[in-house]
């Protein structure tokens, strides 16, 4: 008998959740994580995903595909410009601004949609919740990005139809979450007399997306919802990244450095370390990378006041989007009862200063930040949850048949 899972498709990172029993089961990897790299890599005429692409990477740059859901159903606009040309990959626009990727596998050269690349990476991931389950997996609930367009929503439909995958549903990612939310809380009222409200702020890696929700003992009520398809966690990565390449171009004398170039590759993959540590740590961070070409060796200090210096424009952004949120919401800042942060991208100091600052409120991190969304996609196929909570969750997701 096959199962169906959910599947929170991040940019940078994808989380399974299956139904077992009377709750959620987070789905591990062959590596024994529950996040799976969204990255698709040819080497040697065989396709690798996940962590095995991109451990490659460094060595097969151009054959090595990550962040490809940035293109999903989307035109390459002035927005996109700065991360389209970050790629380590090559390009093809010549089709009105929609995106291929182009890739050279098995001695040919082939031109590459971003849906049949997610295709592959969710067969991948099929595959992956089979073998963790012993169970033939073919059906799916999918995250989506509360702003995704009709096109984009139908981009990620005809990626599973590729697939031969059945798609049962596509959930709003801030839905997903204020789901678990309410399942999983303490803080949920005990009678329908109380409401308690909820900031969630999702901080992507591209992506940032806001919603207010009010929860009863036996009701999900959505008060709002704002979104920022280009601010996210890897904006701040190119920050660092920007630094280390201009340190570096000074040293040796170099005028520029080729996005698609070993270089490029090897001092982005120490923005992720240093972010984090900028995240833990209120002192300085020293970065030292060697193993650059020609026996090059990088070492810098990335300074917090001179990071949040260079945030500033991002942070204003991200304060912008909160006040949209808490004016649409018609709600004063007192009326809110809590604000929960998830996502990839959340952990800087000065994202949540922003939030508490706009909201009047701590931050809380009391639900799975990274697994959340997926989990509440498994709640849809739950019939264990479902039977005990009555049909009132149903119309919180989108049938596939309405997409």
């Amino acid at each position: 008998m096959d199962i169906c899972i959910g599947i929170d498709i991040g940019t940078q990172n994808s989380c399974i959740a299956l139904p077992w029993k009377s709750t959620i089961d987070f789905v591990e990897n062959h590596r024994g994580s529950k996040q799976t790299p969204t990255c698709v890599g040819f080497e040697d005429g065989l396709r690798i995903y996940g962590d095995d692409a991109l451990d490659q990477k460094e060595v097969n740059i151009k054959e090595t595909i990550d962040n490809f859901t940035a293109f999903i159903g989307r035109d390459v606009d002035e927005q996109m410009r700065e991360f389209c040309d970050s790629c380590s990959y090559d390009l093809d626009l010549s089709e009105r601004g929609k995106v291929k990727i182009k890739v050279k596998h098995s001695g040919q050269d082939y031109l590459f949609k971003p849906e049949q690349l997610l295709a592959m990476h969710l067969s991948n991931l099929c595959k992956i919740a089979s073998e963790y389950s012993s169970r033939d997996v073919n059906r799916v609930v999918l995250s989506v990005p509360v702003f995704y367009s009709a096109e984009q929503r139908g981009a990620l439909l005809d990626a599973c139809e590729i697939a031969n995958i059945q798609c049962e549903a596509l959930v709003n990612e801030t839905t997903a979450v204020a789901v678990w939310y309410y399942l999983f809380s303490s803080q949920i009222p005990t009678s329908n007399e109380l409401t308690r409200r909820v900031v969630f702020v999702n901080v992507g890696h591209m992506h940032t997306q806001v919603a207010v929700f009010a929860f009863t003992h036996s009701t999900i009520e959505l008060v709002c919802t704002e979104s920022d398809s280009n601010l996210g966690g890897w904006h701040f990565d190119q920050i660092i990244y920007n630094q280390l390449k201009t340190e570096y171009c000074e040293k040796y004398m170099v005028n520029q450095v080729d996005p698609k170039s070993y270089t490029a590759v090897h001092l982005r993959s120490q923005c992720a370390e240093v972010k984090s540590r900028l995240c833990w740590s209120p002192n300085d961070v020293s970065v030292h990378v060697d193993g650059l070409p020609d026996g090059h060796v990088l070492s810098t200090v990335v300074r917090q006041a001179t990071f949040e210096e260079s945030s500033k424009d991002l942070l204003e952004r991200f304060r912008e989007l909160f006040q949209r949120c808490l004016n649409s919401s018609g709600l004063g800042r007192e009326q809110l009862d809590a604000v929960e942060m998830v996502g990839s991208g959340f952990r800087l100091p000065s994202i949540k200063r922003v939030t508490e600052e706009v909201f009047g409120l701590k931050c809380g991190v009391s639900i799975h930040e990274k697994e959340s969304v997926a989990g509440g996609c498994a709640i849809y196929v739950s019939s264990a949850f479902l039977i005990k909570n009555g049909e009132e969750f149903l119309y919180l997701f989108t049938p596939v048949g309405n997409c």
